[in-house]
């Protein structure tokens, strides 16, 4: 799996937000392969890590946020959400779980039912 390509076959319409996606994805996955060498004490599959932090916010472009390109109608705290399940969709659902689970440290069931997020009441920890 490229995850290069799935993002494009998303986001081609909207080259704006592509490369937004794509500069900051390609961040956070330099960062995390960093860590991982960092720490070698830990079996890491590299290559899941490098798709997982790539696609982790592929989800953006379904909510509201005109100010970086997103012209969707959710509320941005969805957009991992929305970006799991476009990935489901796409047969990875571990990858699914990396983005349904990164918003902040993790939101719990009672943050989120404290909080009246838009999210369905559950656990999205890491």
């Amino acid at each position: 799996m490229n995850p290069e390509e799935l993002i494009h076959r998303y986001y081609k319409d909207n080259p704006e937000l592509e490369n937004i996606l794509m500069r900051h994805s390609s961040d956070v996955a330099r960062r995390a392969l960093r860590i991982a060498d960092e720490h070698p004490e830990f079996e890491v599959d590299k290559n899941f890590l490098y798709e997982a932090a790539m696609l982790h916010d592929i989800g953006i472009i379904f909510v509201d946020a005109p100010t970086i390109f997103c012209y969707g109608t959710e509320p941005y705290i969805k957009h991992g959400l929305l970006g799991a399940e476009l990935l489901r969709k796409e047969g990875l659902p571990a990858h699914a779980r990396v983005a349904e689970r990164h918003t902040g440290t993790g939101l719990t069931r009672e943050e989120i039912e404290r909080q009246s997020l838009p999210l369905p009441p559950a656990d999205y920890v890491p």
